[in-house]
């Protein structure tokens, strides 16, 4: 959900609730990740009213 927010907005979402060390595993994590496809980002962020 994050990477679909834009860079702006997650990087103020990841200040702002967590602490320097979760920002660190989070990001990570985001890293190791495969894309996920467009259908499912819009549909995980309908079903969150974003």
């Amino acid at each position: 959900m994050l990477i679909s927010l834009g860079a702006d907005i997650s990087s103020r979402i990841l200040k702002h609730e967590f602490a320097e060390d979760e920002v660190e595993k989070i990001t990570g994590a985001i890293a190791e990740m495969d894309k996920v496809p467009n259908q499912i980002q819009e549909q995980v962020l309908k079903s969150l009213s974003i």
